[in-house]
């Protein structure tokens, strides 16, 4: 249990009493947080984002609502606030859930780029380029005596009908060969 409690905090819009309510133990800190990255444009809160742009710093105040000694009160006590706010449609946060996004909902439209982004680009022979740029260059002699030099284990393997592991083994000399294939002799 936190001995120094923990804080259910405001930051309030002077001009149209709109807030932001969150739950800290380290309040100092938090705030500081919060002014950071509001001068910076980068607040999580889109909404408290867009007033302090609108309104500046001055029309903003901090202010503890409620100190908290058990730690198991601080989500309910937080949701209690924010429903508060959300009646009073004066709350910046979008969850009604303390400490969490829970509850909200993204539109069709952040849902369907979040899709895309996730989904990637293909990029035919993208992997082929890389790999040939980076393969190991075998050298192997065939059943039949003929010398076949290959970019990469996997698609030689895969045509042959051979196993990766014992080829790789055959190249590195801890086999002598793998159904009639040997290790050509390097160049040097």
């Amino acid at each position: 249990m936190n001995t120094q409690g923990i804080v259910i905090y405001a930051v309030v819009c002077l001009a149209d009493r709109h807030r932001y309510i969150g739950s800290t133990s380290r309040i100092e800190k938090r705030a500081l947080e919060h002014w950071r990255d509001l001068a910076k444009g980068t607040h999580f809160s889109k909404s408290l984002q867009v007033a302090y742009n609108r309104h500046g710093r001055e029309m903003f105040a901090f202010f503890i609502l409620e100190r908290i000694k058990d730690e198991d009160q601080v989500r309910e006590r937080e949701e209690f606030y924010i429903a508060d706010a959300i009646r009073g449609g004066e709350a910046y946060n979008v969850s009604p859930v303390g400490g969490s996004r829970r509850g909200y909902k993204l539109s069709e439209e952040t849902r369907r780029k979040q899709s895309l982004a996730k989904t990637g680009k293909r990029r035919p022979g993208f992997g082929a380029k890389i790999a040939a740029k980076i393969s190991k260059v075998y050298r192997f002699l065939s059943p039949e005596g003929v010398l076949v030099e290959t970019f990469g284990l996997r698609d030689f393997c895969l045509r042959h009908g051979l196993s990766m592991g014992n080829m790789s083994r055959l190249a590195r000399g801890y086999l002598k060969q793998c159904k009639g294939w040997t290790a050509a002799p390097t160049l040097s």
